[in-house]
């Protein structure tokens, strides 16, 4: 399976992250967390690590000063910017594995809306109409490996995908079973919607 773009939202974030274990984020979605920060220690339970990790890149100047890189670098009329910039390219530090913003905020991650605007460049692009039968084929062909939105405010999971996964509530399906998937158990509860786009 390809990666996926997973969307997660609560009442203060927007998490943007690309990753390929569909049954458990389910899995900690059917927990019901009320917040990014419970999905993820439910996820951490379910998975064995997390899925959103703030990486360990101290916060600079705030938690390493410029003047105590600069001494180690041995760059001491150098700018902050340059200090900054061969710090995080020398050094084993990792940024957060994820992008933030605020919930409500519309990113070029999300799933494409079926406007006016996608059949236009979907004719544009295929003339013929031969490769896409429909507008939403070409909206899911442009989603990729597809892209997964859960809001946690609303429990309403979304998904637009190109075939490549389906989301059942209800894990394992008989055919993991059938064809030996180890996957995380899990029954998602009635309260959240499962949208397929």
């Amino acid at each position: 399976m390809g990666h996926i773009t997973f969307i997660l939202i609560d009442e203060i974030e927007k998490r943007t992250k690309i990753d390929y274990n569909v049954c458990a984020f389910v899995a900690s979605l059917s927990r019901n967390p009320a917040t990014i920060n419970d999905f993820n220690n439910i996820y951490q339970k379910l998975a064995g690590e997390t899925f959103y990790s703030e990486g360990n890149r101290p916060i600079v100047p705030e938690e390493l000063s410029f003047e105590t890189l600069r001494k180690v670098f041995g760059m001491p009329r150098d700018t902050d910017a340059e200090v900054l910039g061969h710090w995080k390219k020398t050094s084993f530090y990792e940024d957060k594995n994820y992008r933030s913003c605020v919930p409500n905020t519309k990113t070029e991650k999300d799933i494409p809306e079926l406007t006016q605007d996608i059949i236009d460049e979907w004719k544009q692009e295929d003339p013929e109409a031969e490769e896409f039968p429909t507008a939403n084929d070409y909206r899911k062909f442009l989603c990729k490996d597809g892209i997964v939105v859960a809001d946690l405010r609303t429990k309403e999971l979304r998904y637009i995908s190109p075939g490549a996964f389906e989301i059942p509530r209800i894990s394992p399906t008989e055919l993991d079973v059938e064809f030996g998937f180890k996957v995380v158990p899990y029954i998602l509860p009635d309260e959240w919607k499962i949208i397929e786009e």
